[in-house]
């Protein structure tokens, strides 16, 4: 058992003298891109307090219209694969993680559709570009001020995907409670496109 316990200690203090020889960013190296497989989506609440202020909203759940925003995530892979040596995994929090370089293919375009009736402009299949609005993560309560048009973000991330996140949200409140669901088309600069469909939840003016 002292053994064990020896190796142990040896290992990971030695692992971690390493990655303090290696804070000028000596690091393993890691995949700089990442390529667009799929897309998921997680429906969230503004908490408008502390750090990453909101909290997950469980389908069919009733929010205020104002305090929602969906979180969508690409699902991915990488051109490259990691070389786990000694070490690797302390040495990995002095290092970039994958895919810092986002997507090599940018967006072309993206259509936000909405599922049921929404107020008396858009009805169920409608798209709904024009009322929504972008960001990427929201980290602070002031990020949700800052979230800007659909335009804009094919702009900046037609050359290539930065991030593999991001965020909608609405600008126009809906017609009456009830249920709303997104449903996204995302194409890329080389013909790919994805669907996905968000989870019900239950919009309140």
């Amino acid at each position: 058992m002292k053994l064990h316990l020896f190796l142990f200690f040896c290992c990971f203090f030695g692992a971690t003298l390493l990655s303090c020889f290696d804070e000028f960013g000596n690091c393993n190296p890691v995949p700089e891109y990442f390529t667009i497989e799929g897309i998921e989506s997680f429906n969230k609440r503004f908490t408008n307090s502390g750090f990453n202020p909101w909290e997950p909203i469980a389908e069919n759940r009733a929010i205020r219209w104002d305090e929602f925003f969906i979180r969508f995530e690409f699902e991915k892979s990488y051109t490259a694969s990691f070389n786990h040596g000694f070490g690797s995994e302390l040495l990995a929090l002095d290092c970039p993680p994958a895919g810092y370089k986002g997507s090599k293919i940018g967006i072309d375009a993206l259509f936000v559709r909405t599922v049921y009736d929404y107020d008396s402009i858009y009805h169920a299949g409608d798209t709904i570009n024009d009322i929504t609005l972008m960001n990427n993560w929201t980290f602070r309560t002031s990020d949700f001020n800052k979230f800007y048009s659909i335009s804009e973000y094919i702009s900046e991330n037609a050359a290539g995907v930065r991030e593999d996140v991001f965020e909608v949200k609405l600008t126009n409140p809906p017609l009456n409670d009830g249920l709303f669901a997104l449903e996204i088309i995302y194409t890329l600069q080389d013909g790919a496109s994805f669907f996905h469909a968000t989870e019900n939840i239950r919009l309140i003016k």
